[in-house]
């Protein structure tokens, strides 16, 4: 009955790191987004950026979830998942599967080019 509850507790332990991290994601998103929306007035380019933030963190939850340790990639499905989300489109996604790097910090580099790129137009 001890080690029943002690496996009870560690289990609840480790359920509460994970909802916390979550959570703490899911503010920074929200974070973003708010940064996004303040300084960029178009909404398509807005909603691009953002949607290249979202398609980072659920790859990188896919990797968490799915156990493939220290492979950075996204796999054929979790591509396709995105692209069916909206949130990459079927050429990135390609690019993506031939890429040998991270696959999460590429989209977030190319949602940080892709607000930076209307932002210099903006100031020109």
């Amino acid at each position: 009955s001890s080690c029943l509850c002690l496996y009870v507790n560690q289990a609840y332990s480790r359920y509460w790191e994970l909802y916390l991290g979550v959570r703490k994601t899911i503010n920074a998103c929200l974070q973003i987004e708010s940064m996004l929306r303040l300084s960029m007035q178009a909404a398509a380019a807005r909603e691009k950026a953002l949607d290249y933030v979202l398609a980072a963190v659920a790859l990188f939850y896919y990797q968490l979830c799915t156990g493939r340790g220290e492979d950075p990639r996204g796999t054929s499905w979790e591509l396709d998942q995105l692209v069916t989300a909206g949130l990459l489109s079927d050429e990135e996604a390609d690019f993506l599967i031939d890429y040998p790097g991270i696959h999460s910090w590429l989209i977030l580099n190319w949602g940080l080019q892709h607000s930076g790129i209307y932002m210099s137009e903006l100031n020109h």
